[in-house]
């Protein structure tokens, strides 16, 4: 019984990080001249903060975890965290202050993986790593609401009626 909780929660991360992906994908979010496309010109519409990514990775943990009913999928910000936290480690050791301008490791970082306006290395580092560490957070957030506001699941009985 214990085997397929690995699945379920894998099966739950991926949603969560690359559901919003994919969605920001075939909407067209992820175009480079979005925002000069759009009419309110905002840097919450762009990724790793729009709405649409982290709005659709809540509901889909709220939708999801409302007929799973699965604790699990409470903790799959651990995976985007740890994601995140992965990423950062291994910019240590190659990062280069000439890369940025002389910047300093956490202007790097920044630049790297939370401003959507100046970032390095083409924005890779929003959409990849930001972007799933963000949408696994609201997933677990709506998974979390999802417990909150059911019924807990039926457990299932050993015995069986018998007609």
């Amino acid at each position: 019984m214990r085997m397929n909780k690995i699945p379920v929660f894998l099966g739950h991360a991926l949603l969560a990080t690359a559901g919003p992906l994919l969605l920001a994908a075939l909407t067209g979010v992820a175009e480079e001249d979005y925002l000069h496309r759009t009419i309110i010109a905002n840097a919450w519409l762009d990724p790793p903060f729009s709405p649409l990514l982290w709005g659709s990775a809540l509901i889909a943990g709220l939708f999801v975890n409302r007929v799973a009913r699965r604790r699990s999928a409470q903790w799959v910000w651990i995976t985007g965290v740890s994601w995140f936290a992965l990423a950062v480690i291994l910019d240590v050791n190659p990062f280069n202050p000439g890369w940025c301008k002389g910047c300093s490791f956490f202007q790097y970082l920044w630049e790297t993986y939370f401003n959507d306006r100046e970032c390095n290395h083409e924005c890779i580092g929003l959409m990849f790593v930001t972007t799933p560490m963000l949408t696994s957070i609201a997933y677990s957030f709506g998974a979390v609401l999802a417990l909150k506001f059911t019924s807990p699941k039926p457990e299932p009985s050993d015995t069986s009626e018998r007609f």
